[in-house]
């Protein structure tokens, strides 16, 4: 980080040490800016996240993967125990009722993690959207997040 040492009072990493290749090095780039009573605050997702879009997906198109593999709410403790001393987890319980099956389509063209599925698999995962949400009025999706606390 383009930072001296010391000088920040809380450092903010909102779903995002998932996409980080060096893990390590950017926890310790962050503890080195942060004060030393700073605190790191560090959003991701749980492995269950989204788990019954997830799942629709990984039936129609194979090889998908989600995002968050590297950072999750359950290995995120280990690895930020080895710079901080204090960890806290708070979970966010919360879920979504997608009553509009052309957003959600929408939502899931525009996953990354999608970019290698062909055109035949994208056409047959939105005809399985649209058809879920025709019978059922809706599509219930968990979400499974939290924010780490660290000091």
């Amino acid at each position: 980080m383009p930072h001296p040492q010391d000088v920040f009072d809380g450092v903010v990493a909102n779903h995002m040490l998932y996409h980080v290749p060096d893990l390590r090095r950017a926890l310790s780039e962050v503890t080195r800016v942060l004060k030393p009573n700073g605190t790191l605050y560090a959003a991701t997702n749980g492995e269950a996240h989204m788990c019954e879009l997830h799942d629709l997906i990984r039936r129609l198109v194979p090889g998908f993967r989600t995002v968050a593999v590297g950072f999750t709410l359950e290995n995120g403790d280990p690895t930020l125990r080895q710079h901080f001393g204090d960890v806290v987890l708070r979970r966010y319980e919360d879920n979504l009722v997608v009553p509009d099956a052309q957003a959600l389509v929408a939502y899931v063209n525009s996953m990354a993690t999608l970019e290698n599925a062909t055109d035949d698999q994208l056409r047959t995962l939105d005809n399985a959207i649209a058809e879920q949400i025709a019978r059922e009025g809706q599509m219930f999706i968990s979400k499974d997040a939290g924010l780490f606390v660290c000091k």
